[in-house]
């Protein structure tokens, strides 16, 4: 009988193991999914944050994409205006050339009129909104 005892102490120590390394499994498996739910959790957070950025980054492109477009009109508005400023300039040099070359009252009268209206045309590209 001594040997069943034996035996039967050493099959119970065994099932003592075996149920106490069954408890520390389920515990870890707890763990482990605790783990996986936060990490879900995390990754869940991360696209979320990935899509809120994506949105604002194409909202900032199309913001800089606008401002390049609206830039680009206001330069070429610029442009138009300095060649007619330069062209009224240039009428001006051969208005006052003309007038040295025919100095006469009648002339210069109207050179005069002439100016002053080339003037107020200037002052008004010059004054245009872009």
């Amino acid at each position: 009988m001594s040997e069943a005892s034996v035996k039967i102490t050493d099959l119970q120590r065994e099932l003592g193991e075996t149920a106490s390394l069954k408890n520390r499994l389920q515990q870890q498996h707890v763990e482990l999914v605790h783990r996986a739910d936060e990490a879900v959790s995390q990754l869940d957070q991360a696209n979320k944050a990935k899509t809120m950025l994506t949105r604002q980054l194409e909202e900032v492109k199309q913001a800089v994409d606008d401002e390049t477009s609206v830039r680009n009109k206001v330069m070429d508005k610029l442009v138009l205006k300095n060649i007619c400023v330069d062209s009224i300039k240039c009428i001006i040099k051969n208005i006052i050339n003309y007038n040295n070359r025919h100095n006469n009252i009648q002339t210069t009268e109207k050179v005069s009129d002439l100016l002053r209206n080339i003037n107020e045309a200037t002052r008004n590209i010059i004054l245009m909104p872009l």
